[in-house]
């Protein structure tokens, strides 16, 4: 089975592991894989790379209305690029490995 859709992934899969280490800290490993993706017919570019992009957050419970997330996306900093048509000559290059903090907090009106 797959698909005849120009562009689209043929596979997708998502693993998520996530571990409470104790009440205030919890960290996540989150994974997403995409592959066989074909060209729209008469492109002749190299055919598209299948990837796996992983990342790792971290997230520490401040209080009960507030927590905060430390994030690295791509952590391996792999090299990804999303399809374009053959009007555009180049694939879309995604986000390198990046940090990110958040800080989310609850509030009752």
């Amino acid at each position: 089975m797959g698909t005849d859709q120009p562009l689209v992934p043929e596979n997708t899969a998502y693993f998520g592991a996530f571990y409470d280490i104790n009440d205030k800290l919890s960290i996540a490993s989150i994974n997403h894989w995409i592959a066989g993706r074909k060209r729209a017919a008469g492109d002749t570019r190299a055919e598209i790379d299948d990837y796996i992009i992983s990342n790792l957050t971290a997230i520490y419970h401040i209080s009960n209305k507030t927590k905060t997330k430390l994030m690295v996306k791509n952590i391996f900093d792999e090299e990804v690029f999303e399809p374009s048509t053959p009007a555009v000559p180049e694939d879309f290059r995604m986000v390198s490995r990046s940090v990110w903090l958040e800080v989310e907090s609850t509030f009752n009106f």
